[in-house]
């Protein structure tokens, strides 16, 4: 089973949660088990894969496969050409330096609002990217794993993949 879901603040990318949040799976109703294809923070928004195909999860998620995920996302203050650049080549976070990003603006007008495209998935990556350089995520919202599109799927709301979809991810 391949899913993508759209999902909404306040939902935890989990199959359970002792505090009694709303999970992932809680949104998708299925017979049969399907787990998250890593994680969103809590407030985070969009796009999550979900699978009972342990192997793919895995080899998605793990970083010698630089597996491309794109947010958008909406920062306090508008972005300055050299924070983007930095960023681009890549800064050091947790003593670590990340892989450089892509980063495009969503309007050639608004230096707030741009989409960042990242390789690897460490701990609220793309806020520390931003805080370090004083900016504060407003909004995130995940657009794009691998070749999955969110698409216009409406928030809260999944779909299965295609079988082309499935092809290109296990690419």
């Amino acid at each position: 089973i391949y899913i993508a879901l759209n999902k909404p603040a306040g939902v935890v990318s989990t199959v359970s949660d002792d505090k009694k949040r709303v999970t992932v799976t809680d949104l998708v109703k299925l017979n049969q088990k399907i787990y998250p294809v890593g994680r969103l923070d809590y407030d985070t928004t969009g796009l999550i894969l979900m699978t009972n195909d342990g192997e793919l999860a895995d080899e998605l998620m793990h970083p010698r496969n630089k597996v491309e995920k794109t947010y958008l996302v909406k920062l306090s203050k508008p972005l300055e050409e050299k924070h983007r650049h930095l960023l681009e080549k890549g800064i050091v976070l947790d003593k670590k330096r990340t892989l450089p990003a892509t980063i495009r603006f969503a309007n050639r007008h608004d230096f707030k609002k741009l989409y960042i495209t990242i390789s690897e998935g460490r701990n609220r990556q793309v806020k520390k990217m931003f805080e370090r350089f004083g900016y504060f995520v407003d909004k995130l919202h995940r657009t794009e794993v691998g070749p999955i599109k969110l698409g216009r799927l409406e928030t809260g709301k999944w779909r299965h993949l295609t079988p082309e979809e499935v092809t290109r991810l296990k690419k």
